[in-house]
Order: structure tokens, then C-alpha cells, then sequence
């Protein structure tokens, strides 16, 4: 039950061309680097995981701005690089450069 409310919350925070990538199996955290294309990681039987990169157009500064700014975002901790879902475990790292987010991974399970 925890993992379908943890999902319903990402579906808020990525845009919708995104969300088929939540329909990954053994999905474990999305990764959203500006002008890239998005990576996801996948849990493989051995216990290991696996980086995976998704087909489609790159990923924008905006799509970016949109999650990392979302009004269900927690403040991003002292260190500016951690931040959660408010009222949820739902954790989010980010990559800042020259004082911008340039990219998100968010974990997923």
C-alpha cells in the first residue's frame, strides 16, 4: 500500500509525458539531467541495479524548475541537495550548478 501512495505522489511531480516510466518494473529511482534524456535505475534479480536510459525528447529546464519547485516539495535541506515530498518518504536529490538545479534523481522504491 505504502509503495501506491509513494507512486501517486511522483505522478503529481513529473510531468505527464514521464509517467509511463513509473510503469517500469523494478523501477527503483528516475534520474532527470537538463538536456538529456531521462535514466532510470532498475533493481535486477541478482540484487544489483541497472541504469537505463528512456527513449523520448530531452528533458527541459523547465520540467526541472516544475518538480524541484512543486508546492508539495519540502525545503531542500541546509546542504541544498535533499529534499522530500512533504507529509511523505518520497526522497529527491538534486545537482546544482552555478547556483541552478541541472538535475533530480528521485527515489522511487
Amino acid at each position: 500500500m505504502e509503495n501506491i501512495i509513494r507512486r501517486t505522489l511522483i505522478y503529481e511531480l513529473l510531468p505527464t509525458r514521464l509517467w509511463p516510466v513509473l510503469d517500469i518494473p523494478n523501477l527503483v529511482s528516475i534520474t532527470l539531467d537538463f538536456d538529456r534524456c531521462v535514466a532510470v535505475n532498475v533493481l535486477l534479480p541478482s540484487g544489483r541495479c541497472r541504469t537505463q536510459i528512456v527513449d523520448g525528447p530531452l528533458v527541459t529546464e523547465a520540467e526541472i524548475r516544475g518538480i524541484s519547485e512543486h508546492s508539495r516539495m519540502s525545503d531542500w535541506w541546509s546542504t541544498g541537495r535533499y529534499s522530500t515530498v512533504s507529509g511523505s518518504i518520497v526522497r529527491m536529490h538534486r545537482i546544482v550548478t552555478y547556483g541552478e538545479t541541472s538535475g533530480l534523481t528521485i527515489h522511487v522504491d
